[in-house]
């Protein structure tokens, strides 16, 4: 992570992985996890050793390819886990991706994986945008409907802080005038890290 935001700033670490990264890439692994995978990827992404500046292809191609490109298969991450017969299938997808999309796509995952008859458990990732550790003075004006010179007064903060989210209900309690304000200003304190 360059710069933790917000909005958080990640790029690639320095440095490359080997051509083939697994000890033994004729050995079928049965976590077929790709770190970043959308839910329309696990359905549509296959592994390909056509190169690629998209991360979640290459790791994809890492996971899912071998054995199977060896074996002529370039299954995608649902299919290979289907053929994999699992008896528990442990799902979860769901980072970063539209609310109608995900509910489309979901749907189409759910379906796919029961047709192993395995037992399913099955989590999704809530979009990280909105539930945020710290919380913006601009975001809590907007949601407020509020200049942010009132609620910077407000609560005492300043433009550019960042309030915890264990201070919601002191943030909603001051703006609505039924506690007094300001919020604390100590960083040590749960309620308010300046930035």
């Amino acid at each position: 992570m360059l710069d933790p935001g917000p909005p958080p700033v990640i790029a690639q670490a320095p440095g490359s992985l080997p051509p083939i990264p697994r000890d033994n890439p004729f050995f079928q692994p049965f976590n077929v996890s790709v770190p970043g995978i959308t839910v329309a990827q696990a359905l549509t992404l296959r592994p390909s050793l056509t190169p690629t500046p998209d991360p979640v292809a290459r790791l994809g191609t890492i996971v899912l390819g071998f054995p199977s490109l060896f074996l002529d298969l370039k299954p995608t991450q649902i299919e290979l886990a289907k053929f994999l017969h699992p008896t528990t299938v442990i799902e979860w997808l769901g980072a970063l991706t539209p609310i109608d999309t995900f509910t489309a796509r979901y749907g189409q995952v759910l379906d796919e994986l029961s047709k192993t008859h395995a037992t399913l458990i099955t989590a999704n990732i809530p979009d990280v945008t909105e539930i945020p550790f710290f919380t913006s003075a601009q975001r809590i004006a907007d949601h407020a409907h509020l200049p942010i010179e009132v609620v910077t007064s407000m609560l005492g903060i300043g433009a550019g802080d960042y309030v915890r989210i264990t201070a919601r209900e002191y943030v909603d309690g001051i703006l609505t005038n039924k506690i007094p304000g300001p919020l604390q200003h100590d960083c040590k304190s749960p309620l308010t890290m300046r930035c």
